[in-house]
């Protein structure tokens, strides 16, 4: 098989795209349901949707993918091995259909932390969790 990283190559086999989205975020949990939605498109042979994490380039490398040059820890993977170029642009569709559907809580942090309600900040993320608006009260 040979190696995308950018662009889609046909071969005799399938048609494979590997890119590193740099910046972007997802926690895991909505990351696997959307790798679920791009392997669930006719044609789809492998997908992968995951933050370039050591275990998730090891994951790539299970596909026989590997990552683009210079990718990082925040970076998010998108990679798709395909029977053909519509399967594979259905499928990509499909990742960015599922990406841009996230409720508010999952895209950005309804609660101000930059990762899901309730979640500490993503990592190498500047921003910092509200402070408690709890106060306790000494017995005396």
């Amino acid at each position: 098989m040979a190696v995308a990283t950018g662009p889609a190559r046909e071969s005799a086999i399938s048609v494979q795209h590997v890119e590193a989205r740099a910046g972007a975020y997802a926690d895991s949990v909505t990351l696997m349901q959307v790798t679920a939605r791009a392997q669930a498109v006719d044609g789809v042979q492998a997908a992968l949707v995951a933050m370039a994490t050591d275990l998730n380039l090891g994951l790539l490398a299970g596909l026989g993918l590997a990552g683009p040059p210079g990718t990082g820890r925040n970076d998010m993977l998108v990679a798709i091995v395909a029977d053909d170029t519509g399967s594979l642009a259905a499928a990509l569709a499909a990742v960015d259909a599922a990406l841009s559907a996230r409720p508010a809580d999952r895209a950005g942090g309804a609660d101000g932390t930059g990762g899901p309600a309730g979640q500490p900040p993503r990592p190498g993320s500047t921003r910092s969790p509200r402070p408690s608006t709890r106060s306790t009260r000494a017995a005396t």
